[in-house]
């Protein structure tokens, strides 16, 4: 087990997050340059990962690559020296790999790790835990998934952990009892975690104010892209995951 070290998850109520980096037109999302971009600006960053076939840790949101790099391939079944050979959107930035991602950072500003759903706690929580022992900058790390952090509790309770949910409109098809699980978050007695990252679509719930004041913990509201939302953010006090905006670099 590496040696564990302190972190200060205060960032996490106080300072805004450019959601898969500060990206625009000719710098994609979830790339070097737009992390790059978000660290010049001051703001925390916020990236997904996956595992490749040889199962390391690859910055990259879909399962397929193919919005991001018109190539069609399971990142899962795919090596990473494949993956991070491909451009995005047709720019000269390829996928990274989170440990390229920190080494660009190097601590200047706190990076949330989403993990994707469909990872394996057991193989992604020692990955985790293993890269995160040498990167001196604050992070937390974030799912969908209980079990993801629920792992990381048991393991690594040093890093913060982050619940993510929704009311998941873009997942109709899923059953009505996992829908309610991902919005009610019963399992954060287990969890425990150092905040809650929720969908503004489906803001406010009464899921969302019990936990809050339960766990006394910070809420953050993604995905705010327009001034509205920010309006509601701040009329509630909450953090915010965003795009296409500038906001304040402090929050509360």
């Amino acid at each position: 087990m590496p040696e564990l070290r302190r972190y200060n998850p205060t960032w996490l109520s106080t300072v805004p997050v450019a959601h898969r980096g500060l990206h625009s037109s000719g710098v994609p999302e979830n790339s070097l340059a737009a992390f790059k971009a978000a660290a010049a600006a001051g703001y925390a960053i916020e990236l997904d990962v996956r595992l490749s076939s040889d199962r390391q840790l690859v910055v990259i949101h879909d399962a397929n690559t193919r919005r991001i790099t018109r190539h069609n391939l399971a990142v899962a079944n795919t090596p990473a020296a494949t993956l991070t050979q491909l451009h995005l959107l047709g720019t000269r930035q390829s996928v990274p790999l989170l440990v390229d991602v920190l080494k660009t950072i190097r601590g200047l500003v706190p990076v949330d790790i989403e993990v994707k759903t469909g990872t394996s706690a057991k193989l992604v929580g020692p990955r985790l835990v293993n890269l995160l022992a040498n990167y001196r900058g604050e992070v937390a790390v974030s799912s969908f998934d209980p079990r993801i952090l629920m792992w990381l509790r048991r393991h690594a309770r040093h890093i913060p952990r982050v619940q993510i949910a929704s009311m998941l409109p873009a997942h109709p098809s899923y059953p009505h009892w996992v829908r309610r699980l991902l919005r009610t978050m019963p399992l954060n007695w287990i969890v425990q975690p150092h905040a809650i990252k929720f969908d503004i679509r489906d803001y406010p719930t009464a899921a969302v104010t019990f936990w809050e004041h339960v766990l006394s913990v910070p809420v953050l509201l993604w995905v705010v892209k327009s001034r509205r939302q920010l309006v509601t953010a701040d009329r509630d006090a909450c953090n915010i995951i965003f795009e296409r905006l500038r906001p304040p670099l402090r929050r509360h």
